[in-house]
């Protein structure tokens, strides 16, 4: 029997206001120039956040997901919340596809397919007027060398 091969691999992910805007809207940030979605078959272990500018706005928060599920790595958090420094991660801010509410532990997600793949930003509430976000999504590729 052959072992598991595990690769660890992180991929970043940036909102900015001044590129991105704050409307209420669902923003694919895999989707920008230079950056990749999530590869097919990577096996998510975990989704961080460090706020880089206070995020500002009126009632207003901010999830993070992907296409199937917009809050699914995190579910909203207010932008009151998201102030200079904070720093955060799945678990302490849950979300299904990472996080089960019944048993309190993590989920490994699976990237089955493109819009698995696709990272993205929920704004709801009101829209933002200022902001920047880094987020970092943890995979691996198994039986990767």
């Amino acid at each position: 029997m052959s072992a598991i091969r595990k690769k660890s691999h992180v991929q970043e992910y940036l909102y900015d206001f001044a590129v991105d805007g704050g409307l209420v809207s669902t923003i694919d940030l895999s989707a920008k120039e230079g950056v990749e979605p999530l590869p097919l078959g990577a096996l998510v272990e975990n989704v961080s956040l460090k706020v880089i500018t206070a995020v500002v706005g009126s009632t207003s928060s901010m999830a993070a997901g992907n296409t199937t599920d917009p809050n699914g790595y995190m579910e909203a958090i207010a932008e009151a919340t998201l102030v200079d420094e904070f720093v955060t991660r799945v678990g302490v801010q849950a979300g299904a596809l990472m996080w089960d509410d019944t048993n309190d532990h993590m989920l490994t997600f699976l990237v089955n397919s493109a819009d698995d793949g696709v990272f993205s930003i929920d704004i709801t509430g009101n829209a933002l007027t200022a902001g920047k976000v880094l987020f970092w999504v943890n995979y691996y590729m198994p039986n990767e060398d």
